[in-house]
């Protein structure tokens, strides 16, 4: 009876939570609104949990199927999500979810998850964090052979009510990623793993149309990124920086040729430590991109800085 009073208190929760969230799409919310959407958050912390989803998690595993928002190879059926993507404990691959473990059917409701490579070579720069997402979509799941030394979240699965456009949780995904970091101290991953993004940066080629980036060098692709980064404007790129993250690194042609990511993709790095967090998501609110950048990326974006984004600036 208990484990049913929770199911249909969670799931009054997330139905409101959606209502006023729809509300405020068209208009501004009024001062009670805004009071009861943040005790409903407040609440829901209280119920959702992060899981580790493996291969015996068959009815969470259905729910995943052709839920990517980034990535569509290994995630459009059962069998290629567990070959390519839902690792055991100790594999080189890991699927993390935001669940609601209080259902009536008893099956936990997935309501966001993020797909994780677990790598095992030496980090010593940023530049050393993974970067081909072709070979890490292609890689099937296997047991570690060495110990990890970086996680790296490459796509994620936001999921939405049935037959609609609507998340079942608004900002679910950001809510994992936050919970994520007491969840790796819970499970012992060390300190010194480095917890990375490799983010698309599918906005690029539409903003410099002019330029004929199957051409350029690596240093122009890194230099109209840098430039790209620096306008605020990408998407992705305020959901983790205005998440607490930072620039790592840019990968040039991370992608098979003619994929979306066949130009250029970014490591956003998450510090372990909420300080770090919270001072990176105050110089993004006070737009102060180039400290929140990896040094070796800084000169290309002084430079940027000092020509202040001068339409049709080339590279040096």
């Amino acid at each position: 009876m208990q484990f049913n009073h929770h199911a249909s208190t969670v799931e009054e929760l997330l139905a409101t939570h959606r209502i006023i969230n729809e509300q405020a799409a068209s208009r501004k919310l009024e001062d009670v609104e805004r009071a009861e959407l943040s005790r409903i958050e407040q609440s829901l912390d209280a119920f959702l949990r992060v899981a580790h989803i493996t291969p015996n998690d068959a009815n969470m595993i259905e729910q995943l199927i052709g839920c990517d928002q980034v990535h569509d190879h290994g995630a459009q059926n059962t069998d290629d999500l567990i070959r390519l993507r839902v690792g055991q404990a100790g594999a080189n691959k890991m699927t993390l979810a935001l669940v609601n473990p209080y259902t009536r059917s008893g099956v936990s409701q997935v309501l966001a998850a993020v797909y994780i490579h677990v790598d095992t070579r030496p980090i010593a720069r940023p530049q050393d964090i993974a970067g081909q997402i072709s070979a890490i979509l292609d890689t099937p799941c296997a047991p570690l052979t060495a110990q990890p030394t970086g996680l790296v979240f490459y796509s994620i699965s936001n999921m939405m009510v049935a037959g609609t456009d609507t998340p079942l949780l608004k900002g679910a995904g950001a809510r994992l990623i936050q919970q994520i970091f007491p969840f790796a101290d819970r499970i012992g991953i060390p300190e010194h793993v480095v917890l990375s993004t490799l983010s698309p940066l599918r906005t690029l080629q539409s903003t410099f149309a002019d330029v004929a980036f199957d051409a350029a060098s690596d240093d122009a692709i890194q230099y109209f990124a840098v430039k790209h980064l620096l306008s605020g404007k990408n998407g992705v790129q305020r959901f983790h920086l205005g998440n607490g993250a930072s620039i790592g690194d840019i990968k040039i042609r991370p992608g098979t040729a003619g994929s979306q990511d066949a130009v250029a993709m970014v490591n956003y790095i998450y510090d372990r430590s909420e300080g770090v967090r919270a001072q990176n998501r105050s110089l993004f609110r006070a737009g102060k991109l180039v400290e929140l950048m990896a040094p070796h990326l800084v000169p290309t974006a002084m430079q940027i800085e000092a020509h202040g984004h001068r339409s049709g600036l080339t590279p040096a």
